[in-house]
């Protein structure tokens, strides 16, 4: 008998099917043993452990509004330089999701038997041929889930469009970390880590070029209002134009931080065209307030939002809206 805990690597295939509305998704253990010598008829047993890791696009921050002190000139130039370089970095992490693009090979091998314990599960493979220091490749599982395709953008920090599968699964299923390859209809993605855990969740494909989102300030103002100058104000003008110049139609999810504050003299107002759903992202996307704007673009067609946002406060001395973003 010989074990070897720290040389099997869990590895999955998904490849999004966006047109039949399906996910197919392969599991396959790498073994590989340094025992020195060639291992014949073997009989090989493979269990898991769970960790939690997803492939995903730039989280969502919450955006606090708060009263801050009045900064001097020379320190506005400053933070208002820092604010864009920050912006501009945000969307650095998106590129991680094509990092790398080849291929596995895999070899077939009889069916694997999968028995559930108490915390993890177990693989029966059979007996098989390990020669040292040569990983083999061994089929798990393999299955076709129904999935719900469309597009998740986030133009606060990136004008891309990610194509996103949301999964209701009939039953639960645990999937271990590992390397996996993500395909749309084939076509190879990039490779991340990954793991599934329930019935429900949501697995990125990384961006397309053909589906993206810009979000643009028309009219950042802030002033004094009221009799004697009792109040100050801050207002955006966003105007978010959502293009689809793909020759079919697609649906989009647009999300955008919520504003809130922990000052009760704070008020905020926001008015939008189209009105969105304002709700509260997994802890696992960010765990933020925001809002998301549903909607099917047709071929070649854009959505235009009209997206504002004021802020009134007390006029108080030397305090000014720190705008939070």
């Amino acid at each position: 008998a010989y074990v070897m805990p720290a040389s099997c690597r869990i590895a999955y295939r998904l490849d999004a099917r966006p047109d039949a509305g399906e996910l197919a998704l392969a599991q396959d253990a790498i073994l590989q043993q340094h025992s020195g010598f060639a291992w014949k008829d073997v009989e090989l047993f493979v269990s898991t452990v769970r960790r939690d890791k997803t492939l995903r696009p730039t989280l969502l921050s919450p955006w606090q509004i708060a009263l801050a002190s009045k900064p001097s000139s020379k320190r506005a130039f400053a933070e208002s330089r820092a604010q864009k370089i920050d912006l501009d970095q945000l969307a650095l992490p998106n590129a991680a999701v094509a990092e790398e693009t080849e291929s596995i090979a895999y070899e077939p091998a009889p069916a694997p038997v999968m028995e559930e314990k108490g915390t993890f599960r177990l693989w029966a493979l059979g007996k098989q041929n390990l020669i040292q220091g040569v990983p083999v490749h061994l089929s798990l599982a393999s299955d076709v889930y129904k999935a719900e395709y469309y597009y998740t953008l986030r133009p606060v920090s990136s004008p891309k469009g990610f194509l996103t599968a949301d999964l209701n699964l009939p039953a639960a299923l645990e999937l271990p970390p590992g390397t996996a390859q993500f395909s749309v209809d084939g076509a190879v993605m990039g490779r991340q880590n990954f793991s599934f855990n329930g019935d429900r969740g949501t697995i990125f494909f990384g961006s397309d070029a053909q589906v993206t989102a810009s979000m643009k300030d028309m009219q950042q103002t802030s002033g004094e209002q009221g009799f004697f100058s009792k109040e100050q104000t801050r207002s955006w003008h966003w105007q978010i134009t959502v293009k689809n110049t793909r020759p079919k139609p697609v649906n989009i999810v647009l999300e955008d931080p919520a504003p809130v504050t922990r000052n009760e003299n704070v008020n905020i107002i926001a008015q939008s065209t189209p009105r969105p759903e304002e709700i509260v992202n997994e802890p696992r996307f960010g765990g933020a307030r925001i809002y998301q704007w549903k909607a099917t673009l047709p071929p070649g067609e854009s959505l235009v939002i009209k997206h504002q946002i004021q802020v009134i406060a007390p006029l108080l001395p030397d305090t000014v809206i720190a705008p939070g973003r």
